[in-house]
């Protein structure tokens, strides 16, 4: 009897704290220290005109006034599910994005089931001891693979540039891609891009080093890149020192951001909104003329500008769309970690032309 009389006030206790973070959660304060994506996703969701959170509030309820009125089975039954209907929305989180807020409801929950169960056990409930562990299980997988996915993603991305949270646009590159080397010459200077490097090979890794000392003596991002090309092969020695098993770490998680969204390829560039080149809307200006417009162009040897009064047999507005979106493809190369781009196997720097000379 004392035994039930504990629990009753223990899982009192613990419905009472799930009432009161839900209620804080949906006031908005708790979305101001949630850093994963599924607090936005699941913050204004609802069941049946129900937001999420007010579900949360009624199941602690009951699940409360169960326990304090000493009624354990019914209380442990209610209890029992919610373990249900939670492992669904884990598993519903593990295919979309988990909620940092929902798995603390979540271990309220479980911390009131478990402590429920002693005491039904006790009452020859053992029959079902068998099925409701298995609950138990499959609701810990989840519940554990939702918080390995948040781990990883409360772990940042590594930028050269320093600018992650103002940039609209982070460009991922490899010293030993042409590729990469054309689009940092493009990019380089601009405050509103983010450069992440990533490593294909050793050579690659002692390169970055490389660049973040030129960058902290002054050089901008094309600059750092050029003067990388000169370091020579690492010694294994150099490649396991503290300072570059660290470097290769950092590394490695944006070689991983990159493969986690499906890229496997290098430049890789991000977006956080509508590029300023296909926004014509804009670009038109008051006059409603087109503007003039930059393409890159390394065969002219500097950077042309094309003008609107060029002429041309296209239509002006076709003309303007296509003048980043050439041939049967809008990408204009790429370097691949298992296909490198040939010319640069052997470390080889051609500058760009037009740039600096």
């Amino acid at each position: 009897m004392k035994s039930s009389v504990t629990t009753s006030r223990t899982t009192t206790l613990i419905c009472a704290a799930g009432i009161l973070f839900c209620l804080w959660v949906y006031a908005g304060t708790g979305e101001q220290v949630c850093f994963t994506a599924g607090c936005s996703l699941y913050q204004q969701s609802s069941v049946a005109g129900l937001p999420l959170w007010w579900i949360g509030v009624a199941g602690f309820a009951v699940l409360g006034l169960l326990a304090m009125t000493g009624r354990i089975v019914l209380a442990y039954m209610a209890a029992w599910l919610g373990i249900l209907i939670d492992a669904g929305l884990l598993a519903l989180m593990l295919l979309t994005a988990p909620c940092f807020n929902c798995l603390i409801v979540a271990v309220l929950l479980m911390t009131a089931f478990v402590s429920l169960r002693r005491v039904v056990q006790d009452r020859s409930w053992s029959a079902q001891k068998q099925g409701r562990s298995v609950l138990v299980c499959v609701w810990a997988f989840f519940f554990i693979c939702n918080v390995g996915i948040v781990l990883k993603s409360s772990v940042p991305l590594w930028d050269l540039s320093e600018n992650a949270q103002d940039a609209s646009v982070r460009m991922f590159f490899s010293p030993s891609c042409s590729k990469c080397r054309q689009g940092v010459a493009q990019l380089s200077g601009n405050i509103d891009v983010a450069f992440y490097p990533v490593a294909e090979t050793d050579w690659d890794v002692k390169r970055i080093a490389h660049m973040q000392e030129s960058l902290a003596k002054g050089m901008n991002m094309y600059e750092a890149f050029a003067a990388s090309n000169t370091v020579e092969r690492p010694t294994k020695l150099e490649l396991y020192s503290p300072s570059m098993i660290v470097l290769r770490l950092k590394l490695l998680c944006n070689m991983a951001h990159i493969y986690m969204e499906g890229g496997r390829v290098v430049p890789y560039i991000e977006y956080r909104g509508l590029p300023a080149f296909l926004d014509r809307e804009n670009n038109r200006g008051s006059s409603g003329k087109q503007p003039l417009t930059r393409s890159y162009n390394p065969n002219a040897g500097q950077a042309g500008v094309q003008a609107d009064d060029q002429t041309s047999a296209e239509p002006r507005d076709r003309q303007n769309d296509m003048l980043f979106l050439e041939g049967p493809s809008a990408v204009g190369g790429a370097c691949y970690g298992d296909r490198p781009c040939p010319e640069d196997e052997e470390g080889a720097f051609t500058p760009v032309p037009g740039y600096g000379n």
